[in-house]
């Protein structure tokens, strides 16, 4: 059997301000913040962490202080030309044209099919004992339209805020989603 607990990375100011986000570190963890205490059980009880190869992944796996190995499949959904950009600095037609079809990709970036493809891969070659991966809001999305096999049009409908989590379990018949 299989349990998996995707994390989404802390804070970044890409995410406070919407912006679509280069490779950037994490805003600098107030002192005295404590760390959500589910995730430091999941963390501790880990046979293994992997997380996205950008910085703000392994910085969020660092402040729950275990080793943890870069996973590429979990890599940011690549915006492309979009990066460093808010909505309001994009083509109206081509950032609505994103938002209601998976198939389509920002200028040279990922489109949410190609998102959902990479992750579902991943989702198959996932091992058995429990796995924390440390990854990015739409990763996190794309893992539970994956895992619950939805249409990929749900894939705004799922809400993933930093340090978040979904706890997900495999067995013989499937993923199946853990609310905790």
């Amino acid at each position: 059997m299989s349990e998996l607990v995707v994390v989404v990375h802390a804070m970044t100011e890409a995410l406070r301000a919407a912006r679509f986000p280069g490779d950037e570190s994490l805003e600098p963890f107030r002192a005295g913040r404590a760390l959500p205490a589910p995730l430091g059980t999941a963390f501790a009880r880990a046979d293994c962490v992997l997380t996205a190869p950008e910085a703000r992944a392994r910085e969020t796996a660092a402040l729950f202080g275990v080793d943890s190995h870069v996973e590429q499949a979990l890599r940011e959904q690549d915006p492309g030309a979009w990066a460093g950009k808010v909505p309001a600095d994009l083509d109206p037609t081509e950032l609505g044209t994103w938002l209601g079809d998976p198939g389509f990709a920002p200028p040279g970036g990922e489109s949410v099919d190609a998102l959902l493809g990479r992750v579902g891969r991943w989702l198959g070659d996932v091992g058995e004992g429990r796995t924390v991966a440390v990854t990015h809001p739409a990763v996190t999305r794309a893992v539970a339209v994956r895992a619950l096999d939805l249409p990929a049009d749900r894939f705004w409908r799922i809400e993933a805020r930093p340090l978040s989590a979904l706890y997900l379990r495999r067995d013989h018949r499937g993923w199946t989603v853990q609310l905790r």
